[in-house]
């Protein structure tokens, strides 16, 4: 087809031999034409020839006598074909630039081996987007595109590009914030190539900038905003992936704080991938875990997933820097490093009963941008707009930022000595045994925070460690597991008294008593002299589990051991006495039900300040156990 625009190659031609006749483009089609898409430096293989047609393969032939008959013609394709450059990644994956006539216009597209080397899948694979093949020659294909690359490999070695599998880190120390910079990206699933498109640079650093300067009096937005950036030293400080949850009423501005942390690396817009939701299957909210090694994630809604296991399994595996193992095809084990930022007005781990969740997860429950009412909701506004402009750019910078430390001989351990200093002091200033086990991702997300301010990427200074202490100090006295947990078992204490042996009882040389109407659910012990509670496994895991969330007794029992909670015999449960059988319980002695004492004196009423909302409310007087008394026998 003639390009309607183009000169018309037959109206206007002077006779070849006129003097000073003006050069004529070879018509697309013809064999010269067909030349010209050969890089510099290829050539054909031999034995191939371009025609008017396409490309032929010629093979002499002679008669008996040796005399020259007509060679024999067979056809490779109908237009001319050339591999033009070659691609490879750390991992061994290979690719290559297959371009080609169509009509008027030069086509390239990328391949990977595998379908370079099999005509049929080359055929399948772009015959679409108008490669002049056909099907029937596809043999013919194969052994003219094997040709090529051995012919040309000297100058296609030369031109090898490096490709990345994902975002991120590379084997080699690179980092690869979005497809082209610096390498080009090839994603490892499909699923990944319309989440890739998001991350890329729009508008300008300032003016992102400018966007960071409205969020100055919003501390939970910038601990998200610091998010964004502590994943780019994951791999540095040796920590492992964990999830960084914003949770609360909604039009608070959840979802716009996710957002500016998104847009320092993609575009956060609701058009874009970038903001993944948590109404995805478990597989593909992997896939999007997967596509990084030193970025953020954003999962926003925990209210659309489809279902709560979801949500736990994600926390789990997200701390694990891989999927889970699969069979028959499906994505297994896929790796990643990233900070997970979710948010929704459940908190996340409300969805889960494991113990451990709690230590992987730093909660924020405050609005992010505060209850200004119109001047809170002109700030967010603001924010979402200038971000819709200004992405993509801050991330980049800061990557760039810890490369080039890196690259110095004591960069590393620079970075490492700054953390291990903020380790020590988010932790010295946990009020409990959750907030300590969080210290060490607190601190990463303070350090980043401090570096993105000192390398003029952020204009707002980090946090003060006071602050990081204050949002996530009420959130830790809500999720230490180990702490509900004990709490629920002095409300079966306190509920079902009568349903623990007493002291003594059912023992050689003691009384008989027989059991209650439900059977026993423990014994009133003694341990080291000392009164203690001995509950057995089963009622005490039903306890646990009717809770809201409910709570899984196997996840609580480390927690319980380690913090010395329990009773222990060396690395297993203590045995004791119930109902006329030793068994394996869950021991608790009279200190650990009545609390540590207060070390400090009350002080009078009218001087009592009020307590936080956050606080947890004391134990009921009326119904439960009065304290220093948790555990006492009600029989006796």
């Amino acid at each position: 087809m003639q390009d309607p625009e183009g000169p018309d190659p037959y109206n206007d031609v002077p006779p070849p031999d006129e003097p000073n006749a003006p050069a004529v483009a070879e018509e697309p089609g013809t064999a010269a034409a067909g030349a010209a898409i050969l890089p510099p430096g290829h050539r054909f293989p031999n034995g191939y020839e371009l025609d008017d047609a396409g490309i032929v393969l010629v093979i002499p032939r002679t008669d008996r006598d040796g005399e020259p008959l007509e060679p024999k013609i067979i056809r490779v394709s109908y237009g001319p074909i050339a591999v033009v450059q070659t691609y490879h990644s750390h991992e061994g994956d290979q690719w290559f630039d297959v371009r080609w006539h169509d009509g008027f216009k030069t086509v390239t597209r990328r391949v990977d081996g595998t379908v370079l080397r099999s005509g049929r899948a080359l055929v399948r694979e772009l015959g679409g987007a108008g490669i002049p093949l056909f099907e029937g020659d596809s043999r013919a294909a194969e052994r003219y595109l094997a040709a090529y690359l051995m012919t040309n490999k000297g100058a296609l070695h030369m031109e090898t590009v490096t490709v990345a599998r994902h975002l991120g880190w590379q084997e080699d120390g690179t980092f690869v914030s979005c497809d082209g910079g610096p390498w080009p990206v090839e994603p490892g699933q499909p699923e990944q190539r319309p989440i890739l498109t998001a991350y890329r640079p729009s508008g300008t650093l300032a003016g992102w900038q400018e966007a960071v300067r409205r969020v100055e009096r919003y501390p939970v937005v910038r601990a998200a905003l610091a998010a964004a950036f502590a994943p780019v030293l994951l791999k540095t400080l040796r920590l492992r992936s964990a999830t960084l949850d914003i949770s609360g009423r909604s039009t608070r501005g959840k979802s716009t704080a996710a957002a500016l942390a998104l847009s320092a690396w993609a575009d956060p817009s609701s058009d874009a991938q970038g903001m993944g939701t948590w109404k995805s299957g478990i597989i593909m909210i992997e896939k999007r875990l997967n596509l990084v090694r030193g970025l953020p994630t954003v999962l926003d809604e925990t209210r659309v997933v489809k279902s709560p296991d979801i949500v736990d399994q994600v926390l789990y595996q997200v701390s694990m820097d891989q999927g889970a193992a699969r069979g028959g095809g499906w994505a297994s084990m896929l790796p990643w490093s990233t900070i997970l930022i979710s948010t929704g007005e459940q908190p996340a781990l409300s969805f889960t009963s494991h113990e451990g969740a709690a230590a992987r997860v730093m909660s924020l429950r405050r609005a992010p941008f505060g209850t200004g009412g119109p001047a809170s909701a002109a700030d967010a506004m603001a924010v979402t707009d200038a971000i819709g402009r200004h992405f993509g750019t801050a991330g980049p910078a800061f990557a760039a930022k810890v490369a080039g430390k890196l690259a110095e001989s004591d960069g590393a351990a620079w970075i490492r000595k700054r953390y291990g200093d903020l380790v020590e002091r988010h932790a010295a200033a946990a009020d409990n045994d959750v907030a300590k086990r969080r210290a060490p991702w607190v601190a990463a997300l303070h350090l980043a925070s401090q570096l993105a301010y000192e390398w003029d990427i952020v204009p707002l200074p980090a946090l003060a460690l006071e602050v990081w202490a204050d949002l996530l100090s009420e959130e830790s006295a809500r999720e230490d597991r180990g702490g509900m947990a004990l709490e629920v078992v002095r409300s079966l204490i306190g509920s079902q008294g009568h349903r623990l042996q007493p002291l003594g009882a059912n023992v050689k040389g003691g009384p008989t008593v027989p059991a209650p109407t439900g059977g026993w659910i423990g014994a009133h012990v003694e341990r080291d002299g000392a009164p203690a509670v001995a509950l057995l496994p089963d009622p005490l895991a039903e306890a646990l589990a009717s809770t809201t969330p409910p709570i899984v007794l196997d996840a609580v029992r480390e927690a319980w051991a380690e913090s010395g909670t329990i009773v222990m015999d060396g690395k297993r449960m203590a045995r004791e006495k119930v109902g006329g059988e030793r068994v394996r319980c869950y021991v608790f002695t009279r200190t650990v039900l009545d609390g540590e004492p207060d070390d400090d004196p009350t002080p009078p009423a009218e001087d009592t300040p009020a307590e936080p909302e956050w606080r947890s409310e004391p134990l009921p007087d009326a119904e439960g156990w009065p304290t220093g008394t948790y555990g006492a026998d009600v029989n006796d």
